[in-house]
């Protein structure tokens, strides 16, 4: 496989643990601004103390007058904790009351907020009071709360698998999956010759196809030591017996000279019509 296109599926495969993990982690963000909204109409539905009680709203109008500006009053009010449903938010969760809609104070950073739930208490003059719950919710607390389980494996999957893929790539030339690296070697040009596997390997170590009797001369080229052979030397080897090979000699000259010219930097050469040689092509 080509080494660039390799890299192609650790990639695909942190792009998709990406995708899990951020649709889990909006999720989970979602879940918690859902328990929070339940939680606030549950407490003005049934806490008649802090939302139908008349004294209540004017104790906040008071409050308004004496400050002189809007009142804000949050605690983790014991019945809006309890309310809650997911136990992670009760430690983080408080509710918010303000006498009107605009004085609600914005989202603090760091925080989820629910809807503001608006109440208009009887006998107090039309007077409106604001709920809202907020959770102290940091990415990292989010991030623990969600189900990571898919993402993590797809990122454990990606690393295994560049680490394999820098593994071939730290191989020497002419080494693959399938060649160890104890496997006896000889190299000519960017050609080598795995004596182990019976076969060549290019410059991007993947075999070369060669018919029996290609591979035999290219064979007999490597383990020669200077690259030349004779055309009896040759003919005797590979057709024994036969009186007259020059022609087959011809033929399997000329269909093996487009292949490894093709696929390495040597060539086939004619020394004056008497012998062969395998020769780096310049």
């Amino acid at each position: 496989m080509n080494p660039h296109k390799s890299l192609l599926i650790p990639l695909l495969l942190i792009i998709l643990a990406s995708g899990f993990g951020y649709r889990s982690y909006t999720k989970t963000e979602h879940l918690i601004t859902a328990d929070l909204n339940q939680a606030v109409r549950r407490i003005v539905l049934q806490e008649r103390e802090l939302t139908q009680h008349s004294d209540t709203v004017l104790a906040y109008k008071q409050l308004n007058l004496t400050m002189g500006t809007p009142v804000t009053v949050s605690s983790a009010t014991p019945a809006f904790v309890q309310a809650l449903t997911l136990e992670a938010l009760r430690k983080r969760a408080v509710l918010s009351i303000c006498l009107s809609e605009d004085s609600c104070p914005p989202v603090p950073a760091g925080c989820l907020a629910s809807d503001t739930v608006l109440w208009m208490a009887p006998g107090t003059d039309g007077a409106v009071l604001t709920f809202r719950g907020y959770a102290r919710c940091t990415p990292w607390f989010i991030l623990t709360q969600s189900d990571q389980t898919t993402a993590v494996c797809l990122l454990a999957a990606s690393l295994l698998c560049l680490g394999y893929i820098l593994r071939l790539r730290k191989r020497p030339a002419g080494l693959t999956a399938e060649t160890p690296e104890d496997d006896k070697l000889i190299t000519f040009g960017n050609l080598s010759l795995s004596q182990r596997d019976d076969c060549f390997y290019d410059e991007q170590h993947e075999r070369l196809h060669l018919t029996p009797m290609q591979y035999a001369l290219m064979e007999m080229f490597y383990l020669t030591e200077d690259h030349r052979l004779t055309k009896p030397h040759i003919c005797r080897s590979l057709w024994p017996g036969k009186d007259n090979a020059d022609e087959t000699l011809y033929t399997l000259i000329r269909r093996l000279k487009p292949i490894v010219e093709t696929h390495s930097n040597l060539r086939i050469a004619s020394d004056r019509g008497r012998a062969y040689i395998l020769e780096l092509n310049e």
